[in-house]
């Protein structure tokens, strides 16, 4: 069955029905979809559960066993590797890689920020969103340790490395069936089938779950762009029964599926567009943070006015958070630029991530210069803070 929906006819097909059940969940109303939503999101926490409690319950022993009966050699695949080229575990931090991987980190983590994007849909949002985000991100750190921890005793740090190594720069010498990952050692320590299958259609639906935050995203930006009335006035239209943008939905779900369409039919190089797609995002939070460390200075009258007009030695709190995330965002992004081993700094990737924001400009442009001519000034929109 799993080789079966690896064919490109099968990925189209079930890409289309997920995006269009977004599209459809994220029409109706917020509360409704959000209560479907976290049903997702609980049924998409087993495959954790299942994992958590195959690695407690079976020690070093067990999972060298497991690998044999996979076909491989537990010591022997640590011994190939470092004949591979890997320096193995225990030879010291390599910083420079540590920093590297910062990325990967953030794309795990970084990514809370989502539920700001429908701040204004939640009530007393300043006190809510920033509880449930930074508890969000607590339970998410204390999970992951644990599950770190479990790894570490159960597969063993020097044998997860050299497993990665393998599969990634010398696949001839290695010896299992799948790609090295969590989900895939933790169940190689059971033979109950239907434990595999409910794991890993748990872990399925956790790619799932990361739709509609990412919906959201594209659905109130457009929605923003049009109540500023930078795109035509219909696309922030709300529809009367669910009060949600159907219009910007649709939007977002044709250009999804045209997305899907070059994804699975396209050339090969698109994907790299994709992989660059964690550098553009990034670039754009290190825009709001430097325009948020200017604001006191360029607006100081909208400073002044916004619940975060405090300072810390003389400067403006805002103006030294907004530093603070320049230079935290800069340590993401340079290794993504850089680092030809994260896939993110391809040509064709690295020219659409200049171009896009050219469009953006262009389109605001013709939006001024259209809307100047019927008497309406742009700039206003931005004149003043919004309510909350």
């Amino acid at each position: 069955a799993a080789t079966t929906v690896a064919d490109k006819p099968w990925q189209f097909g079930i890409g289309v029905l997920v995006l269009v059940g977004t599209a459809v969940l994220m029409s109706v109303r917020l509360g409704t979809a959000m209560r479907i939503f976290r049903w997702i999101f609980y049924l998409s926490l087993v495959s954790i559960a299942i994992t958590i409690i195959l690695t407690l319950l079976n020690g070093r022993e067990a999972f060298v066993a497991a690998v044999a009966n996979f076909g491989g050699d537990y010591d022997q695949m640590i011994a190939d590797a470092k004949a591979a080229g890997w320096p193995g575990y225990g030879s010291g931090i390599d910083w420079g890689a540590t920093i590297a991987a910062t990325p990967l980190a953030f794309a795990s983590f970084g990514y809370a920020i989502v539920s700001t994007y429908a701040a204004g849909e939640v009530r007393s949002a300043a006190s809510v969103m920033t509880r449930s985000l930074l508890t969000a991100l607590g339970i998410s750190a204390v999970v992951v340790l644990i599950m770190l921890a479990l790894a570490a005793s159960t597969f063993g740090e020097e044998w997860m490395g050299a497993a990665t190594y393998l599969a990634l720069s010398a696949p001839d010498l290695y010896p299992l069936p799948s790609f090295p990952g969590y989900l895939f050692f933790a169940t190689m320590l059971t033979d109950n089938s239907l434990v595999i299958a409910i794991a890993s259609l748990s872990y399925a639906l956790a790619f799932i779950v990361a739709l509609p935050p990412t919906f959201l995203i594209a659905t109130r930006s457009l929605f923003a762009w049009s109540f500023d009335r930078i795109l035509p006035d219909q696309v922030a239209d709300v529809n009367d029964r669910t009060h949600s943008p159907v219009v910007a939905n649709m939007i977002v779900l044709v250009i999804t599926l045209v997305f899907l369409t070059l994804t699975v039919y396209g050339p090969g190089e698109f994907l790299t567009l994709l992989f660059t797609a964690g550098a553009a995002e990034i670039l754009t939070f290190i825009v709001v943070a430097l325009a948020g460390a200017a604001l006191a200075y360029r607006r100081p009258e909208l400073w002044r006015d916004s619940p975060v007009n405090s300072t810390i030695g003389g400067i403006a709190t805002l103006t030294v958070i907004g530093a603070i995330s320049v230079a935290v965002y800069v340590i993401f992004l340079v290794p993504l630029l850089t680092n030809d081993l994260l896939a993110a700094n391809a040509d064709v990737g690295i020219a659409a991530m200049i171009a896009m924001p050219l469009i953006g400009l262009a389109i605001y442009a013709v939006s001024y210069v259209w809307n100047r001519s019927r008497g309406v000034d742009l700039s206003m929109a931005f004149s003043s803070l919004p309510p909350e």
